[in-house]
């Protein structure tokens, strides 16, 4: 965990409030996970002349509403918090040092990102993890033929992205160490200076973004082969309108977590870089 030093850090440091707001998230998702089923009992009902499911799912509705207002106003609070706390650490570690600041001004500006990952970017994966772990749990139940789909898709979809990762690791340490140059370089007020260091800054983010589409499209695919094998397998069982809709919501889920692993793995390695940075400065 070396490498993750300042997000491990700032974890532990907040560890009261991202336990709650985490908490809500899975509660959240628990209340989401189940909606596929409510809305295969809702459609059998509606189709039967009842009205019974419909009334479940609305009030499920209702209950994933209330937690996700609950939720957003509470970790905007939270992650402000663990962002300011950060930066005024670096700061107070270096006002006494008289050297070239430029360095700090990048990497506080860089240090949003973690702030990004645990509010926004941590939040998905866990909601996405937790739908794929509780798809799994759920077509078990519902179709269990389906498993095997589900970790052969799984396990296809994580060979490409041990080459991807080692790529964007690569890729994140050089767009970083041109970042790092950014407020040097526009103190210099050379105008060719400043224009050379901002193409060359999008160029790498132009690479990022190629090989992570080529990556997304990659993904995207087994997705949609899964789907339709999916729907192909319940349809020769003879189930009922109840369980298609179900299943199928649990498989878009699950797909849905697929295609989440390279943005992930994009984002691991973005922060890896950087946290090797800012550590430099919170243990001098």
């Amino acid at each position: 965990m070396a490498s993750f030093y300042v997000l491990t850090r700032l974890i532990q440091q907040n560890r009261r409030g991202l336990s709650v707001t985490y908490g809500l998230i899975i509660l959240e998702s628990t209340i989401a996970l189940s909606r596929p089923y409510f809305l295969g009992l809702a459609t059998s009902d509606l189709l039967s002349q009842h009205l019974d499911g419909l009334l479940y799912l609305m009030s499920l509705q209702c209950a994933l509403i209330v937690v996700g207002y609950i939720r957003r106003r509470y970790d905007t609070r939270v992650f402000t918090n663990v962002y300011v706390r950060l930066v005024l650490e670096m700061f107070q570690k270096r006002l006494n040092i008289k050297d070239d600041d430029s360095k700090l001004f990048a990497l506080t500006s860089l240090c949003y990102e973690f702030t990004d990952f645990l509010e926004n970017k941590l939040t998905y994966y866990i909601e996405s993890l937790y739908g794929v772990i509780g798809a799994l749990l759920m077509l078990y139940f519902l179709d269990n033929q389906l498993i095997w789909l589900c970790i052969g898709l799984f396990v296809l979809s994580i060979i490409p992205n041990i080459g991807y990762g080692k790529k964007m690791n690569e890729l994140n340490f050089l767009k970083n160490n041109e970042f790092e140059k950014e407020y040097a370089i526009i103190a210099q007020k050379d105008f060719q200076e400043i224009q050379n260091h901002f193409n060359r800054l999008k160029q790498w983010f132009i690479k990022i973004s190629d090989y992570g589409a080529l990556n997304y499209g990659g993904m995207e695919l087994l997705s949609t082969i899964g789907i339709g094998m999916s729907l192909y397998l319940i349809s020769k069982d003879g189930t009922s309108i109840k369980e298609i809709v179900a299943v199928n919501g649990y498989i878009i889920r699950f797909s849905s977590g697929i295609i989440m692993i390279p943005n992930i793995v994009d984002r691991l390695s973005s922060l890896k870089d950087i946290s090797l940075r800012v550590k430099a400065i919170l243990l001098e």
